[in-house]
């Protein structure tokens, strides 16, 4: 027998061809009428397993979040290049976040799409300047102070315990997603601490 599945929905589910769709018109937005036709490079930024609710369900973390991941990693490419007097050194990126894997799981992730290179910017012209591709060096120096500028930021606004600090957060929701992430349990918000008949 047939199966109708109706993919051109325009529900909020995840649709295979909505999402196909959206993806080719946004490429072809960005190639045609954004990039300029330089060297292009695609850098993926994943995060720890415990991050992924937090970042999943708090927007102005996760903006937070890519904005100092992008800001390190144009910051870095920058540094590569001396400005001459009256120059500046200039940059940009693109950034998409994928809150998905492969089998449709919860896995918040980056994809930056950088320049391979810079633009000297003056009175009467604008070059870009081509640089070399990061080394796995400079990738570790990114990787080490962004973990830390991230771990301030979340430990300034208090969404980020000590390792001493056995108490769940104040919002039971937050602890809701902490418990299904961790261990795959339907846990509701006024059962929290409490056992489940799965716990028997």
């Amino acid at each position: 027998h047939d199966v109708i599945v109706g993919f051109s929905c325009k529900s909020r589910i995840c649709c295979s061809s909505c999402s196909g769709r959206t993806m080719a018109s946004t490429a072809a937005h960005l190639t045609d009428f954004v990039l300029p036709r330089v060297g292009w490079r695609q850098w993926t930024l994943s995060f720890p397993f415990e991050m992924c609710g937090l970042l999943a369900y708090r927007a102005e973390v996760l903006k937070a979040v890519v904005q100092r991941a992008v800001g390190r990693i144009l910051t870095s490419r920058k540094a590569q290049c001396e400005p001459a007097e009256g120059e500046k050194i200039e940059c940009g990126a693109v950034a998409a976040v994928q809150r998905f894997n492969q089998a449709l799981g919860l896995n918040v992730h980056l994809h930056i799409l950088l320049p391979d290179g810079v633009w000297r910017v003056s009175d009467d012209k604008v070059e870009f300047q081509r640089l070399p591709a990061p080394t796995s060096v400079d990738l570790a120096e990114i990787c080490h102070d962004l973990s830390l500028s991230v771990q301030r930021y979340l430990v300034t606004n208090k969404l980020l315990r000590g390792e001493d600090d056995k108490s769940p957060p104040p919002d039971p929701q937050l602890r809701c997603m902490e418990l299904a992430l961790s261990a795959g349990e339907r846990v509701a918000a006024d059962k929290v601490g409490k056992k489940t008949k799965d716990d028997d």
